[in-house]
């Protein structure tokens, strides 16, 4: 996909996304406080739903608004930039980089900042850089020597509107830690909109809970349960798909982005249609999820062993995908409890 359409559709998503945290903010906010001390795990679904999503939505309420509103203003940037004209580029003759010229701008550098640590060299058409490494600052602060003895100052403020949104988006403020923490609340805010969408589908289509509601928007409660399963389910199962397709080499595919963006979107598309066509696609898609989280850490091992220049990094996605295979297997397990409970019953009939 062009990065001009992938832009826009990720505004757009921003757009709804926001809208979304303010009018169910709004509607939530009266009765917020008696709702959430009223937390009884051992009531009815819809109610212990009701719950988790206050819960989950007092966590992340905060970090998704930020995310939301700082992504608007970026992809509004990124959009902007393509319709407006691009400034010619002069490029002069890039000469045979030798060591001498690395140490010496390595030299220069550690004159003007010290040790700085995340420091690397950059080759552009104007020839190389050495760039500072980005610092705690709001703002993104990359001062840089060039070959020709230029260096940029340093900016002690946000230079424009976009560097402002950008720090908030991409926290460069925070520690390690801190970053942890907003990923960890990455997975909440979708926690929150999941649960959402299921209340949403219990308010509107469950006939247990609403006898005599007509469908919203006449669309009927197949699609939307398919719907909701191809979200809820074939979001997460399509990115495990694309970490798998990372790990994996596609022979036919001089581009290894085109393969992992067709293995992502045909995973995804898929999900849907098998929601849509297979009376049991929940627990079609729960295996298919199941195998893909709890398995990653296999192709890992088979694909890049135990040493590996990022291990941590790894081990976190591992993790992390472990963790949402072992979401995919509940259900599963939930199901042949059931079934095995149910045999005995009739045995004992």
């Amino acid at each position: 996909m062009p990065a001009l359409w992938g832009s826009l559709i990720i505004f757009i998503v921003s757009i709804g996304l926001f809208i979304t945290l303010i009018t169910g903010t709004w509607l939530h906010i009266k009765k917020f406080i008696s709702d959430l001390c009223l937390f009884r795990p051992s009531a009815q679904k819809i109610r212990r739903w009701l719950d988790f999503h206050l819960i989950m939505g007092c966590i992340s309420l905060p970090a998704l608004i930020i995310i939301s509103f700082s992504g608007i203003f970026l992809q509004y940037y990124k959009i902007s930039a393509y319709f407006e004209a691009s400034p010619p580029i002069t490029t002069t003759p890039i000469q045979a980089i030798h060591d001498s010229s690395l140490n010496e701008l390595l030299k220069k550098g550690e004159k003007e900042w010290g040790n700085s640590e995340g420091s690397f060299f950059l080759l552009t058409p104007q020839g190389i850089n050495f760039i500072r490494g980005d610092d705690t600052n709001f703002c993104a602060n990359r001062p840089h020597i060039s070959a020709n003895g230029l260096s940029s100052p340093v900016r002690l403020k946000c230079p424009t509107l976009r560097h402002f949104f950008l720090g908030m988006h991409d926290l460069h403020w925070a520690d390690s830690s801190l970053r942890i923490i907003y990923g960890i609340l990455g997975f909440i805010g979708s926690a929150l909109i999941g649960s959402g969408l299921i209340l949403f589908y219990n308010k509107n289509y469950n006939q247990k809970y609403n006898k005599n509601r007509k469908p919203f928007l006449f669309i009927s409660p197949l699609i939307y349960r398919a719907l909701n399963n191809g979200t809820l389910i074939g979001l997460p199962l399509a990115s495990l798909a694309l970490l798998w397709s990372a790990r994996l080499d596609a022979p036919s595919f001089s581009n290894h982005d085109q393969w992992e963006i067709l293995v992502f979107s045909s995973i995804w598309i898929s999900s849907y249609l098998i929601a849509l066509i297979f009376k049991n696609g929940f627990y079609i898609l729960n295996s298919f999820l199941a195998l893909s989280g709890l398995g990653l850490f296999f192709i890992d091992i088979i694909t890049r062993g135990f040493i590996s220049p990022h291990l941590a990094v790894f081990i976190m996605i591992d993790m992390a995908a472990f963790i949402i295979g072992l979401i995919g297997l509940y259900p599963l397990l939930k199901l042949c409890f059931f079934r095995k409970n149910l045999v005995k019953k009739s045995q004992k009939l």
